[in-house]
């Protein structure tokens, strides 16, 4: 089977992360062959003949793509490449309507409110004068997310007023997009769960603790521990539920465990697995690539 890993970045720039790596191995070692193919070098042509595609000039053999979306930029400028390519018959994993959204942090909290997930408590300001009331739902300590961010980039924490509005002013000048506010969970203890999913399955699930003096538990980028753990039914139930409503195939989701139960992070539509595989020792690229092949 010929699996495509779909890239939305420069391919002259895009340097193989161990994710993709992994896939390419294990896609290997089971008798797959997986290929990088980025956005970039796809040309859609319509005619009287109908829709067509090649790939750097020649003729796009896929049996299935599995499309990585990008964190750090609106993914939805990136739909009609998906859109296109199932047009054209080619079966695609975590299909980027689903996945744009998922990327959106702000149509992320919109999307899990109305399925009623279990989430902290959070709010979205557009300026300085809407914190007072904001504010109010919160309290303090907070946290603060910026609507495209990965690897804990654009996550603020504000112990108090005075720390709030300096961060929020900044953020708001620098994106021109609403920020988030959202509850600090302090029995978390700096730590959160991610659970990784795969068919509306846990294939595997981590603690991921903060390192010292940091808030911010993720492993990449911010340094945090990963520690294998077991989910309990409701914990399960939600966290699957939560990949469902973004109609997601793969998925990273993180949530803390409060008093009130599991609260929903986040929904990650690219999640890496490298931490993870080293946390529970679970082959999550070759789980990936039997899903493939199932599919």
């Amino acid at each position: 089977m010929h699996i495509g890993i779909l890239i939305h970045a420069n391919p002259k720039k895009f340097k193989p992360g161990a994710g993709v790596q992994r896939l390419i191995e294990a896609g290997e070692t089971l008798g797959h062959t997986v290929v990088p193919y980025f956005e970039a070098l796809f040309v859609f042509s319509r005619t009287d003949a109908g829709l067509t595609v090649t790939y750097d000039g020649k003729p796009v053999e896929v049996d299935i793509f599995y499309n990585r979306v990008s964190s750090t930029h609106e993914p939805s400028l990136h739909t009609v490449t998906t859109e296109l390519l199932k047009d054209l018959g080619y079966n695609i994993v975590n299909h980027q309507p689903s996945a744009s959204v998922s990327m959106n942090k702000l149509g992320q909290h919109q999307v899990l409110s109305a399925a009623n997930i279990p989430m902290p408590n959070w709010s979205i300001v557009r300026s300085s004068d809407q914190l007072n009331g904001a504010m109010k739902a919160i309290s303090f300590p907070a946290i603060l997310k910026v609507a495209f961010g990965c690897m804990g980039k654009g996550v603020f924490y504000a112990e108090n007023e005075k720390t709030l509005r300096p961060i929020v002013d900044y953020l708001l000048i620098r994106d021109k997009n609403p920020v988030i506010l959202e509850e600090y969970i302090k029995e978390a203890n700096q730590s959160c769960v991610r659970a990784f999913v795969i068919g509306n399955e846990v294939a595997g699930s981590m603690i991921k603790e903060a390192p010292a003096n940091e808030i911010r538990a993720n492993i990449h980028g911010v340094g945090g521990n990963g520690i294998a753990t077991n989910l309990s039914e409701e914990e399960r139930e939600i966290v699957i539920n939560a990949t469902k409503v973004f109609n997601l195939d793969v998925a990273g989701v993180d949530f803390v465990r409060s008093a009130r139960g599991p609260l929903i992070l986040e929904v990650n539509a690219n999640p890496g697995f490298d931490g993870l595989e080293a946390a529970t020792k679970i082959d999550i690229a070759s789980a990936l690539i039997h899903f493939f092949a199932k599919r």
